[in-house]
């Protein structure tokens, strides 16, 4: 790794910073930005011609358990298996810094690969691309800059699908000759992610089992829910059309994204949402599954809200650092927080509470 190279990944590294800035990161998240800029060519110590730089400098980051080490083995790469907000912050410096530290933009930096690289032309017409798809993404950026971002959870929030889980759950324990299970427990397994859920339904089968018995449950379930749909709470559509200028998403821990998709589908609600997550399928807590929505879409914490029934969902908004609306009607018990809902046709008004958003604002 020559000194240009130094040069260049230092100059990404304060690149990313301006960046950072101007999307409004925390303190922590521009400090992150720095170590990833300044660490994303380190593949070039180990890469024979330059090579696979950015894998070979990722597998070895991981290694060492740095946590930033996916932006570094996908950046540069054409619709990467990976998203997040460092990434593509990562690709924009990259892409307007030169071999020699210059911030030389978007054009000025394909000159000097065009020029550089004059034997292996793919090379540049790969970052031509790579350049279309960061200014998309800007335009993305600059388009939901101050959007305020509306996250559900699903049961127990925007729909109750008890009888119908109940029933699944048991035709299969009917099948396999296993003890019935309750309507109070399946109303308390509700919100729980796949191991607590397992454990609650059947204590005494090892998870690999009882995971198994899970997934036919689950199976059985969304097929019926995708067909017959489950039990919408009051006023749902009526309330999503007054939030038109928001961003809305689900974040469930669900299993299943399936599960998310068959309510979807069933309620003809999709149009409204703008993304879903099941946490529970991608084995992330429900927390992270929160941060990926807002990494994903530039939301900002302080323009995003989590709305759920139960203590679980309150803990993960608060893990994540925003505010948390009670759905009081759901299956939780009473939490007491700031904000909560008697029905969801209180959500905007509550909304408007938080974010200081008059009725008329579009």
């Amino acid at each position: 790794m020559n000194e240009n190279k130094l040069i260049h990944s230092i100059a990404v590294a304060r690149k990313m910073i301006e960046i950072a800035k101007e999307y409004n990161l925390f303190d922590e998240e521009i400090t992150n930005c720095f170590l990833i800029g300044y660490l994303h060519d380190i593949g070039y110590e180990l890469a024979k011609d330059g090579k696979n730089h950015n894998k070979i400098g990722g597998e070895w980051l991981k290694k060492s358990g740095f946590k930033f080490w996916r932006e570094v083995y996908y950046h540069g790469e054409i619709n990467p298996d990976y998203e997040s907000i460092y990434l593509d912050i990562l690709n924009m410096a990259d892409m307007q810094i030169d071999g020699l530290g210059n911030d030389v933009g978007y054009e000025g930096r394909l000159e000097d690969i065009k020029n550089r690289y004059k034997k292996y032309p793919k090379v540049y017409q790969d970052c031509c691309k790579i350049v279309e798809m960061l200014k998309e993404k800007e335009s993305s950026i600059s388009s939901q800059a101050g959007k305020i971002g509306i996250l559900f959870d699903l049961d127990g929030t925007l729909w109750e699908v008890i009888d119908s889980t109940f029933q699944s759950a048991n035709e299969i324990t009917k099948k396999y000759h296993l003890p019935e299970i309750s309507k109070e427990t399946v109303l308390k397994v509700f919100g729980l992610n796949k191991k607590e859920a397992a454990k609650l339904y059947f204590p005494d089968l090892p998870f690999k089992k009882s995971s198994k018995l899970l997934d036919e449950m689950a199976c059985l379930n969304i097929e019926y829910l995708a067909k017959y749909g489950g039990n919408l709470y009051p006023n749902l559509e009526n309330t999503l059309q007054k939030l038109n200028k928001y961003s809305l998403f689900i974040v469930s821990n669900s299993a299943e994204v399936k599960y998310i998709e068959a309510f979807l589908t069933s309620s003809n609600l999709k149009p409204y949402f703008k993304d879903y997550i099941a946490a529970s399928s991608l084995n992330i807590s429900k927390a992270e599954a929160i941060l990926m929505i807002i990494e994903k879409y530039h939301l900002e914490k302080e323009k995003t809200v989590y709305i759920g029934d139960t203590k679980k969902d309150l803990e993960a908004a608060t893990q994540v650092g925003i505010p948390f609306i009670q759905a009081k009607y759901g299956f939780g018990d009473d939490l007491n927080t700031t904000y909560s809902l008697d029905s969801l046709s209180d959500l905007p008004t509550v909304l408007e509470q938080i974010f200081n958003t008059p009725k008329d604002e579009e």
